[in-house]
């Protein structure tokens, strides 16, 4: 497992890890849109903590120390992750993305994360990123934005076939792809995905 991307699962009834530090935290997974507290594998949510080293505030900040916290006194991290780990108890938390970055299709979370892992990995694509569009009837689909290797581009069946040949769950699947010639990244080299959503509503809404 790699260390950057799974992190133990400490404070959680059930799961025991040695140490001081794990005898001294708390820590939860929380869906960030209904406050239903996760506990099966495989749904990503807010990674929320809480114990001897956490801190308790912002210095005559109130407001934000509201938005800090929920009700049970986690820190909200703004961290996306989700159970991972065999047996009935997982021991990990795997890191999948961001809160901001969430697409909630249906009432159902699906971090873009991972789809951009599979679909950069495409042959046929130099890079790729994921992310929501509006939807009147399922509030957003998930778009895949393409940046061909190229001058043809694969199109939304050939996509969809090759991420279920990769083991992408169904609901995950891309409903639509647009073209760009370049992601939009900011100086840490990460796509930055909201100035890519503003891009594509823009090239939608001239077209």
């Amino acid at each position: 497992m790699s260390a950057r991307v799974f992190f133990p699962r400490m404070g959680v009834s059930g799961v025991d890890w040695p140490g001081d530090t794990a005898a001294m935290i708390q820590t939860r997974l929380v869906d960030p849109a209904t406050e239903e507290e996760i506990t099966a594998p495989g749904q990503p949510g807010e990674l929320r903590f809480q114990g001897a080293a956490t801190f308790t505030g912002y210095y005559n900040l109130p407001e934000l120390t509201a938005k800090a916290f929920d009700a049970q006194g986690y820190y909200k991290t703004g961290d996306l992750f989700e159970i991972a780990g065999d047996g009935p108890s997982p021991r990990y938390y795997r890191f999948v993305g961001r809160c901001k970055d969430i697409i909630v299709r249906g009432g159902v979370n699906i971090s873009p994360a991972e789809l951009d892992d599979l679909l950069s990995s495409h042959p046929a694509l130099r890079e790729a990123a994921a992310i929501g569009m509006p939807d009147d009837v399922l509030g957003e689909r998930v778009c895949a934005v393409i940046v061909p290797a190229s001058a043809s581009a694969p199109d939304l069946k050939e996509l969809t076939n090759w991420l279920r040949t990769q083991g992408l769950a169904v609901f995950k699947l891309p409903e639509r792809v647009e073209v760009v010639d370049a992601l939009p990244r900011n100086a840490m080299n990460k796509v930055v995905r909201s100035d890519l959503r503003a891009q594509v509503l823009a090239k939608i809404g001239a077209a």
